[in-house]
């Protein structure tokens, strides 16, 4: 296990922050309400895309084709808590 933080530590850290750094940069310059409205439509476009997904592919395999077995439900509702704290905190 040292050995593989070791490895991480002199490769992947460094590497990352080179590439991240002008990311940092960027967001440093915005204020808290972007950062919420970003993260917001982050959520919102992601559970929107899931609701695409056609019906035969979430139930394929599955015993029955009940309502609750639907993931694009549990997504969706899923989703709901999180855009909840980023709208309200």
């Amino acid at each position: 296990m040292n050995l593989l933080e070791s490895l991480l530590d002199r490769w992947l850290v460094p590497f990352m922050a080179w590439l991240l750094r002008p990311i940092d940069a960027f967001l440093d310059g915005l204020p808290p309400w972007a950062w919420r409205l970003s993260v917001c439509l982050f959520l919102v476009v992601g559970s929107l895309w899931v609701l695409l997904i056609p019906r035969k592919s979430i139930y394929d395999g599955a015993p029955t084709q009940e309502r609750w077995r639907d993931l694009r439900i549990w997504v969706a509702l899923l989703t709901l808590p999180y855009l909840l704290i980023y709208l309200w905190l």
